[in-house]
């Protein structure tokens, strides 16, 4: 399973908050550890130069499909320059330096290697995978790693309700939020993130429910009505049924996205 750092973090975060998404890698970079390089990057070894003298290596990812991207081709460190131990590899966008943008640990865990063994993944070993995260919003996450610009950013985002999980694809469950409110949708206004979660700064008010309805979820849309489905979660509190002209709201930080 592989995670965001905090500069990927960060970044889709605030995308979410309506700032456009960072240039696009021009490659994408396979590095290798011992530990997990964490989110901060600063955790573990990395032991990419024991390896491979020139340090990381370029790697091409196939397009996304079930929510992942994988090593399209072989990436070959060749024969270690040193024995080192390896557990994790990591994503960044240059091939020093740069920004780590994803990390893992390897699929068969750590591994001991002597001097002059070749050390190489084949194909489709080295997955991204992503979570949490509407179909559409994972496909742009994953294309712009690829090298492909990031849609532009909401410039608002609203919150509809659901009576069960809308799921990533957000076609699951059915979504009530004009059965509680006959405008539809609220906008939602959201905090600058903090380890990699946003909450809503100010309450969500669906005003008193028009209809006796089932409520199990919410859902982050880009628009008032239609438009694109970015986020699904559960409601704090579990599912539960509001009568007729009972008061939906969420207070202020009771509502949180997170970017794991």
């Amino acid at each position: 399973m592989s995670a965001f750092s905090n500069y990927m973090e960060q970044a889709i975060c605030n995308w979410l908050r309506g700032t456009a998404m960072p240039a696009a890698p021009a490659a994408l970079y396979v590095g290798l550890f011992n530990g997990s390089p964490i989110d901060t990057g600063l955790g573990g070894s990395e032991v990419t130069t024991q390896i491979r003298a020139a340090g990381r290596l370029a790697a091409a990812f196939s397009a996304p499909a079930n929510s992942e991207i994988r090593n399209s081709a072989v990436v070959n460190f060749g024969s270690t320059a040193s024995g080192t131990t390896i557990s994790h590899f990591g994503v960044f966008d240059a091939a020093s330096g740069g920004n780590l943008l994803m990390h893992g640990a390897l699929t068969d865990g750590a591994m001991t290697v002597g001097a002059q063994t070749g050390v190489s993944f084949a194909a489709n070993i080295l997955a991204i995978t992503l979570s949490g995260f509407s179909d559409f919003l994972k496909a742009a996450i994953l294309n712009w790693m690829r090298g492909t610009a990031m849609p532009s950013p909401p410039a608002s985002i609203y919150v509809g309700l659901f009576n069960g999980n809308p799921t990533d694809a957000g076609s699951a469950g059915t979504e009530v939020t004009t059965q509680i409110r006959a405008a539809g949708r609220v906008l939602g206004a959201v905090s600058a993130p903090t380890d990699g979660v946003i909450r809503n700064t100010a309450a969500v008010d669906f005003g008193k429910a028009a209809n006796a309805t089932p409520l199990s979820h919410f859902g982050i849309f880009d628009a008032a009505s239609a438009g694109n489905f970015l986020m699904p979660g559960p409601l704090d509190g579990g599912a539960k049924t509001v009568g007729a002209q009972t008061a939906v709201n969420w207070p202020a930080n009771s509502l949180t996205l997170s970017v794991e």
